[in-house]
């Protein structure tokens, strides 16, 4: 099979490309080595400036909006402040990974979950070796 671009991991940044490039109209192929939707424990803090970056509906997933925060360093005096706008969201990351390989597929995306990246072999086209077979790509994104 060929892609015009193979992504490793379905995690945020693995299915955010993959869905900026099937939108930009590629042939892609996301491999991600759990079966999805994955449990996925750590980061489920986002950066309120990732929304306009975020496909539409993604809020939906927001558990809590963070609008205040402390800030210290060794002990020393710390600083608490609170903003009226949110400073960052707290999310399920199994969903909002999820959510965001849904949307990659929705794009046009090819998703292989259970599915091992072995390694690739460059060459005029690169080739990328999984568990479920060899692919050709032009591009690999990990």
């Amino acid at each position: 099979m060929r892609f015009d671009a193979v992504v490793v991991g379905g995690g945020p940044g693995g299915a955010m490309s993959a869905y900026e490039l099937s939108r930009s109209g590629l042939k892609v192929l996301l491999i991600e080595k759990r079966a999805l939707p994955r449990f996925k424990l750590c980061a489920g803090c986002l950066s309120a400036r990732v929304e306009k970056l975020l496909p539409t509906g993604w809020d939906s997933l927001i558990k809590h909006t963070i609008r205040m925060g402390t800030l210290g360093y060794k002990g020393e005096e710390s600083f608490t402040f609170s903003c009226f706008k949110p400073l960052a969201y707290i999310v399920d990351r199994s969903e909002f990974d999820y959510f965001l390989v849904k949307k990659a597929l929705e794009a046009g995306a090819e998703v292989w979950d259970g599915c091992e990246f072995l390694g690739f072999n460059e060459g005029k086209r690169m080739e990328i070796l999984t568990s479920r077979g060899k692919v050709e790509a032009e591009f690999l994104i990990g």
